[in-house]
């Protein structure tokens, strides 16, 4: 049809195209399939049409941005293997049979604003490689905030999306599936509702490789109400994600997800039911983003009765608070806030060395114990180096073996204070108390930390 594609001819086919769909029966079926349709001159294309039977445009290639605007397509419209190299425009259509835009192409990009799919609506293994918007817009005739709406099940399975994926304000009256999904770039979920289940199943989310603004790239979901059952079973999140001021009304699960950057959920969130077991949290390794995934995978693992992984999500929460109070504190140890040790970085520091690296807050028995035998082994050095210790009862310093230190050392970390060797007045008394008080404590951690595994 190339050779047609003239301004008189390309007036004439779109006019042909339009009484077609007049023509037509409601039990029959407009065929276009494998049609190629030019840009329209006029700019009318399909806008304010009326579809009374079946509308079959499997196949076809759209080689201008096709409008459909205020298009109601009574029967089922077929739009599965098109082709939009320049992008499709959906402004207030209403579609009341299924809509199938199965394996399509979006090259351009495409709006569906204020769209109703009055039954199933199919998308799966599309590929998008510009922009998708599915949002709400201001109705130019009545000035109406129109919404776009899924009143059936709407099915995005196996769909890529290359550039800014933005879901504003849409109602899904039933189940939403974007499983298996490739997000490239960009995904907004915000302030939608969904009244069925929402399951992004084994969907990956990629870490923008190109030349835009990496800082762009990203997930959020934002202000959305979840009613149904919501899944993000082994999703691979390699970009940033936020959750923020979601409602999960029914079972929220993110088993065997995979967080690969940094991670925010809120307080603001509300779940009935969280599931975050097997969740791998890689974004620990810059876990100051957020605490909350922590805390809630630590209740899920708790509720759920699985001790060991309790413990584990315990440490990294105790970690990620730990770097988010760094964050908070303050250098000017001249600062009011001086007066509160939280607030200060040296003491959130110390916090860290000690609670993390030497005692893992309580979840790591190996820790306190590695650092008790560190301790006897220093403290053995510093009793040999200034041979500060008394022997047979003698008075003043005498040469000691390193074996001799090791076992005074020993002693007095455990406090058991035999009395057959003892330090030498001065600094040597210093070294024994301070050894004693820290041998103390570090039984003490090393206990608790061994009873909080055998009771779970």
């Amino acid at each position: 049809m190339a050779d047609i594609f003239n301004t008189d001819n390309t007036i004439k086919f779109w006019k042909d195209q339009r009484q077609r769909v007049a023509d037509a029966v409601p039990e029959g079926t407009i065929d276009f399939s494998d049609m190629e349709f030019p840009e329209d001159p006029a700019g009318e294309y399909f806008h304010n049409i009326t579809f009374h039977s079946d509308a079959d445009f499997s196949g076809a290639t759209f080689l201008h941005s096709t409008v459909f605007s205020k298009a109601v397509f009574e029967q089922d419209a077929i739009f599965e293997n098109c082709k939009f190299p320049d992008g499709g425009i959906f402004l207030f259509t209403q579609f009341h049979g299924d809509a199938e835009f199965g394996n399509t192409f979006f090259d351009g990009k495409t709006r569906f604003a204020g769209v109703v799919f009055m039954q199933d609506a199919n998308f799966s293994g599309s590929t998008f490689n510009a922009m998708a918007a599915f949002e709400s817009e201001e109705s130019p005739s009545v000035g109406e905030h129109k919404k776009t709406e899924f009143q059936y099940f709407a099915n995005f399975d196996r769909c890529i999306w290359k550039e800014y994926v933005h879901f504003l304000d849409v109602i899904f009256r039933d189940d939403a599936f974007f499983k298996n999904g490739t997000f490239e770039y960009e995904l907004d979920f915000d302030k939608c509702e969904i009244k069925g289940r929402t399951n992004f199943e084994a969907a990956n989310f990629l870490e923008y490789s190109g030349k835009k603004d990496k800082r762009r790239n990203r997930v959020r979901f934002l202000h959305n109400s979840f009613h149904g059952k919501v899944s993000f079973w082994n999703v691979r999140f390699d970009c940033p994600v936020r959750y923020v001021d979601n409602h999960f009304d029914d079972h929220a699960e993110f088993r065997k997800a995979e967080f690969n950057n940094s991670v925010l959920i809120d307080r603001n969130n509300h779940f009935n039911d969280r599931l975050f077991l097997d969740t791998d949290f890689k974004s620990f390794s810059r876990p100051g983003d957020s605490i909350e995934p922590y805390r809630v995978a630590k209740q899920t693992a708790h509720q759920a009765g699985d001790s060991e992984m309790e413990g584990i999500y315990h440490f990294q929460h105790k970690c990620a608070e730990s770097v988010n109070n760094q964050k908070n504190a303050t250098l000017n140890p001249f600062n009011v806030k001086f007066r509160k040790l939280k607030s200060n970085l040296l003491f959130q520091w110390l916090g860290v060395v000690i609670g993390r690296w030497f005692f893992g807050y309580g979840e790591r028995p190996l820790r306190p114990l590695i650092t008790g035998c560190a301790v006897i082994l220093i403290w053995a050095i510093l009793f040999l180096t200034i041979g500060g210790i008394d022997k047979s009862g003698n008075t003043g310093t005498e040469s000691t073996s390193i074996g001799t230190c090791l076992y005074f050392s020993t002693v007095t970390f455990t406090t058991l204070g035999y009395g057959d060797i003892k330090p030498t007045p001065g600094f040597s008394r210093l070294l024994s108390s301070t050894e004693a008080v820290l041998g103390a404590a570090i039984m003490a951690v090393f206990i608790v930390s061994l009873t909080r595994k055998f009771i779970r």
